[in-house]
């Protein structure tokens, strides 16, 4: 077996387009900006602080940080000593980072070429807005430990000129929808560049045009995600919003974006070079990227039939949706246009690419991505249970359904508290982040004093009910309330009370409001005497979800009755 040690980096290259002026002596700032190994970097993190608390305190971006620096700053910042001294101490992190031994290149087989993780959202961190829930942080967290681990993967998504919007919810527990107007020269990404200099774009058919898309790169540690634009003078004004927001509402312009995705995203790999060994489909908005791969592989000679099945060997689908309602479907007629271009590329009629889909009269794109796939995995054993009964029917001549699961997990170091991490540091070992699969480390957890660990969970208790008071103040300033009222918040939950957190997307078959269907039952359990409990709810529902925004207006209502202090909506 030929070990992964000769695997190289995936570079991918970019051009500059932010007018950060850094002086010489900190021209690294830009590098490390542009790395969103920063957002897992404690001390990166207070580096950026330290330029201008105020600004880092309001945005959390360190693009926009350094655009906004006066030179004056600079001159005061050049003159402290343990400033310069934390600079150099960050990028010389940066760089063992990069340079260090990886866990792939220890313990497993070379791959020919990276893994190409295809993902509608990316939640890497709040500066790039591109992510609206639990599927987003998860694909951001795989890129983050795939780059801990060295394991190579690029990935694919878009970047929406308004990503998704924030959340704010009125004094009648109405939920309202703000989407920004990103500036995508203030964000952590850079434009790729083509082999022949400037911007590079890919084209995408559509019926009746060819849209294009411009590839920008997100970098994650040793991981690149490339991310295509549409809002580009190059298209028709009618097309350049595709890419406009995250999960659009309209059913046709949604199989646009997906389009955009699955096919602009394989030719964006394509044109930058790059030979994907393993094609991942994270769920199945990007499940176009395999009818893409079949139009590549019949351009070269193969038959259409030879096609699907040789680019399902290296294909990996991952199913996040427990119900069938949660997957997306689209009208078969207006399928069948948009894959004209398709069918006429392969030699197929409009009827057998429909059936690739095929799912109860409708196109499926779960569906679609599991004929496609070679491997399908679940994302916990019981969801993987009810995935393969889910969709048992697709293999009729097999004896068990072959969906597996593999179970969710997170990148610890983005997670983990900073009283936690001093926890660790002080009683495991200085550098534990490193050692994460280490069983004889983790075992001298036992070892901690429960003192010292209490107080490390209390402190960050505190610190979260700090956060929430914060901004259940700023939400009363917004709906009038007296100041005596916002004086009142002060007292806003217990540190000493079991506290429990919900925050997930309000989407109703994730069922938020379950708890309160027993309002008696969990009166006692809230007012319980000597044993306080309270609990802290968060989540947006999509703004086209009407029953998942009376959800929130029902828990919202209660938190401003009864249940005052007890309940929480953020």
């Amino acid at each position: 077996m030929a070990l992964a040690a000769e695997q190289t980096p995936i570079e991918i290259p970019v051009l500059q387009i932010a007018d950060i002026e850094l002086p010489s002596e900190m021209e690294r700032l830009r590098d490390l900006a542009y790395d969103l190994w920063w957002s897992w970097s404690p001390q990166a993190t207070r580096l950026f602080t330290w330029i201008d608390p105020e600004h880092w305190q309001r945005y959390h971006n360190p693009v926009q940080l350094l655009i906004n620096v006066e030179p004056y700053q600079w001159q005061r910042l050049l003159g402290d000593p343990e400033f310069r001294h934390t600079y150099d101490s960050v990028i010389q992190a940066l760089d063992e980072y990069r340079s260090r031994p990886r866990w792939f290149a220890q313990h497993a087989e070379r791959l020919p070429g990276p893994v190409a993780y295809f993902s509608m959202e990316f939640g890497l961190h709040e500066s790039l807005g591109v992510y609206s829930g639990g599927l987003g942080v998860l694909a951001g967290d795989h890129c983050k430990a795939a780059s801990d681990l060295g394991v190579p993967l690029v990935g694919a998504g878009l970047l929406y000129r308004s990503g998704y919007f924030r959340q704010t919810v009125d004094a009648d527990g109405y939920q309202q929808h703000i989407y920004p107007d990103y500036d995508f020269a203030r964000l952590p990404v850079l434009p790729v560049q083509a082999a022949a200099g400037g911007i590079l774009t890919v084209p995408i058919d559509l019926p009746g045009r060819v849209v294009q898309a411009v590839v920008w790169k997100a970098q994650v540690g040793l991981v690149p995600i490339l991310m295509l634009d549409t809002d580009i003078p190059l298209n028709d004004p009618a097309d350049r919003p595709i890419t406009g927001m995250l999960y659009v509402r309209g059913r046709e312009m949604r199989l646009c974006q997906e389009m955009v995705l699955g096919v602009g995203g394989v030719r964006a790999l394509r044109a930058l070079g790059v030979a994907p060994a393993v094609w991942h489909m994270n769920e199945g908005h990007v499940a176009f990227q395999g009818l893409e791969r079949a139009r590549e592989r019949v351009r070269r000679g193969d038959g259409l039939s030879e096609a699907l099945k040789h680019l399902a060997k290296n294909a990996v689908f991952t199913t996040h949706t427990p119900v069938p309602a949660g997957n997306e479907t689209f009208d078969r007629e207006t399928v069948r246009r948009y894959l004209g271009p398709w069918t006429h590329d392969v030699g197929s009629d409009a009827e057998a690419a429909l059936a690739l889909g095929e799912e109860n009269g409708h196109f499926n794109l779960t569906a679609l991505a599991i004929r496609l796939s070679s491997s399908v995995n679940g994302v916990s054993r019981i969801h993987g249970q009810v995935s393969s009964a889910m969709w048992r029917h697709l293999w009729p001549d097999k004896p068990e359904s072959p969906v597996s699961y593999v179970t969710n997990g997170v990148h610890t170091e983005s997670w983990i508290g900073p009283e936690m991490r001093s926890l660790y540091a002080h009683h495991l070992d200085p550098a534990w982040e490193q050692h994460l699969l280490d069983g004889d480390m983790w075992a001298r957890v036992e070892a901690i004093p429960d003192a010292d660990l209490w107080a490390a969970h209390r402190s960050q208790k505190e610190r979260l009910i700090r956060f929430v008071r914060e901004r259940v103040r700023s939400q009363g300033a917004r709906h009038g309330l007296s100041p005596d009222e916002l004086r009142g918040v002060e007292g806003l939950l217990d540190p000493r009370a079991l506290t429990i957190g919900f925050a997930r997307r309000f989407a109703t078959y994730k069922r938020a409001v379950l708890v309160l269907s027993d309002l008696e039952r969990l009166r006692k359990l809230l007012f319980a005497e000597g044993r306080p409990v309270q609990m802290i709810f968060a989540g947006k529902a999509h703004p086209a979800d009407r029953e998942g925004q009376d959800f929130i207006r029902q828990l919202f209502l209660l938190t401003q009755g009864e249940f005052r202090g007890k309940l929480v909506f953020l």
